[in-house]
């Protein structure tokens, strides 16, 4: 079982290893998704847009926790691991860990549990929205540069 840590900067983490999740991305028309949930009230950030994944149980490694966090989540399919993306709380040893996968088809996705909406987005649009303080953090500080990088690497395979 996991729980929260306390941070000194005043806003406390879910998981005590630290957590991890999935990143789809995909190509639409052209344009470069991915694929986002919307937090149910009542979870880490509730109302904010993040990446589907949780906290890192007793005995998993991140990509297990990220693939078994996912699966809670959502019902996603067909994808292929393609990068790891490790973001700090810039206070605190906590980290989560976010791997960038492909899928081929970004279709609709259902929703399970801890979230009430799933949706694919314009990576250019992401900014815009309101994101879980860690991923909005973290999009800044290289995940969009990775994502781009992987998504044009998938085009050339």
């Amino acid at each position: 079982m996991t729980g929260w840590i306390a941070c000194p900067g005043g806003r406390p983490h879910w998981g005590e290893r630290g957590a991890a999740g999935l990143l789809p991305v995909a190509s639409a028309g052209g344009q470069l998704v991915v694929l986002l949930c919307l937090r149910s009230a009542g979870t880490d950030a509730g109302g904010c847009w993040g990446t589907p994944g949780g906290a890192i149980e007793p005995g998993e490694d991140p990509w297990t926790a990220a693939v078994r966090e996912t699966a809670e989540e959502i019902a996603l399919g067909g994808y292929r691991r393609a990068g790891r993306h490790a973001g700090r709380c810039p206070r605190c040893p906590w980290s989560y860990i976010t791997f960038p996968v492909t899928v081929r088809d970004p279709a609709p996705v259902a929703v399970r549990s801890e979230i009430t909406q799933a949706g694919w987005f314009a990576a250019s649009a992401v900014p815009s929205l309101r994101l879980h303080p860690g991923l909005a953090r973290e999009w800044h500080r290289g995940l969009a540069g990775a994502v781009t990088a992987i998504a044009r690497q998938a085009e050339v395979n």
